[in-house]
């Protein structure tokens, strides 16, 4: 197999300077997270330099490290005026050298969940490489086109922001095939304070896409209007909407929960697909939905993109189960952890209210944070979505304007950080009950699921 980079193409796309022949077969920015033969990019950060740790990444295996001008020389070297922007190069680079497919992926929620069912639905058409994790910003999405080996048959990668222009810059690089939409919600409300300039800000995928490509958008979403012309500004050769409506060209049609996850019927281009996933959530169905016209638009027929995202499990802290073993039986901890905005945490609590139980329906819920002068407002919304759960623990002071709302059967404390919500979910969970831990990063709750499941925090 040829190696991802070359020392010569690797200076031959960064335009930096060279001391020896070396190849790499990855891309690295995090010694902790170096592979054998990786290149190290050492970035320089706000708390840290990515020079400091050379020597650990060497000691790692790192096959060569791209640099600024050091005071000593190393063969291993490719010294360059400024990492960040070298990155960018070898991403532009690895991103023209390809005939990969390429999918873009943006929308307020549902981002990385989408492209790992893309990833799985796309299979069939040979090597498919995808943004690791959420590397869907400045530094991570340059990272992820650089890892992309040149034969890649097809490719997925996640566009973020917080700021306007940012997704602009971001597909510039990309320049996908395929640009889509997730969906638009109160995400980031305190920079932009409206879902219509959340709207703009995430249609600026469409600009990016090549010469005959197609939009990918949801029609039943705020901001809906605003995505369609932007893809018809851009130039798009074909738009497909996704939703429920009878108007969205890949229409859910049916969803069913199961014991395992959930069963579904969608409508595209004249046919309807049955189709089963191991994910609980109707919000899951949509992605699959989206994904599924996107594969069918790329030459995979739908039976064969249902089989293979079938067979997706949720990604640690955005759904995924535990099983509990206690002493007279076993219970169950949804961990949806990663983070939460309202239009998430209402469709969590969808899930958790549909799922099977035999015991209680109990939820941890933290803060949900960017919201801006519209947070208590949205904090306490949330209380419509609690219906038909049993118990609630809120976590962190913005959450107080949901506490107020709760009912007293339904409401537990109001504590204050995801330690004290750790050891009460831990001393109030039974056997049969399912618990729900969902809210933003900064609360840390990936440890109350360490705690309760007794696994180690992420």
């Amino acid at each position: 197999m040829s190696p991802l980079w070359t020392a010569r193409a690797a200076a031959a796309a960064t335009g930096g300077r060279i001391g020896g022949a070396w190849h790499a077969d990855g891309v690295s920015i995090d010694t902790r997270q170096l592979a054998p033969g990786d290149l190290f990019v050492a970035l320089p950060g706000r708390f840290t330099d990515g020079h400091a740790f050379l020597d650990a990444a060497f000691a790692g295996g790192a096959a060569a490290a791209l640099v600024r001008p050091q005071d000593r020389d190393d063969d291993r070297y490719l010294v360059v005026d400024d990492p960040l922007e070298a990155l960018q190069a070898l991403g532009g680079t690895a991103r023209r050298r390809t005939k990969a497919k390429i999918v873009a992926v943006t929308g307020s929620v549902g981002k990385t969940g989408t492209k790992e069912l893309l990833r799985a639905a796309l299979t069939p058409l040979g090597d498919v490489h995808a943004s690791a994790a959420s590397h869907n910003n400045a530094i991570g999405v340059p990272l992820s086109l650089a890892r992309m080996p040149a034969a890649s048959a097809a490719a997925v990668f996640e566009l973020g922001m917080n700021h306007a222009g940012e997704i602009r810059s971001l597909v510039d690089l990309v320049r996908p095939d395929v640009a889509m939409v997730t969906r638009i919600a109160p995400a980031h409300l305190e920079q932009f304070g409206s879902l219509g300039r959340i709207a703009e800000a995430k249609a600026e995928i469409f600009a990016g896409l090549k010469p005959g490509g197609t939009a990918v958008l949801p029609i039943n979403t705020p901001g809906a209007a605003v995505l369609r012309r932007a893809a018809a500004d851009s130039g798009a050769a074909r738009i497909v909407t996704f939703g429920t409506g009878d108007d969205a060209d890949a229409r859910l049609l049916q969803v069913n929960p199961t014991d395992t996850g959930l069963t579904f019927r969608w409508s595209f281009a004249g046919n309807v697909n049955c189709w089963r996933l191991r994910l609980s959530g109707a919000h899951w169905a949509l992605n699959a939905v989206a994904a599924g016209c996107v594969a069918e638009l790329l030459g995979v027929a739908p039976p064969v993109a249902g089989a293979r995202m079938e067979v997706v499990e949720p990604l640690a802290g955005r759904g995924r189960r535990h099983a509990v073993h206690l002493a007279d039986g076993d219970a169950w901890v949804i961990d949806d952890s990663y983070n939460a905005n309202p239009a998430s945490m209402c469709a969590a609590l969808v899930a958790l209210r549909n799922m099977p139980a035999t015991g209680r329906r109990l939820a941890v819920l933290g803060e949900m944070k960017e919201l801006g002068r519209a947070s208590a407002e949205l904090h306490a919304g949330l209380a419509a979505a609690l219906e038909g759960v049993d118990r609630v623990w809120c976590v962190g002071p913005e959450m107080a304007a949901l506490h107020r709302e709760l009912p007293d059967a339904t409401a537990g404390d109001l504590l204050a950080d995801a330690a004290a919500a750790a050891e009460r979910a831990a001393s109030e969970l039974r056997p049969g009950d399912i618990l729900l831990v969902k809210g933003s990063r900064s609360n840390a709750l990936e440890t109350v699921v360490a705690r309760v499941t007794g696994s180690k925090a992420r």
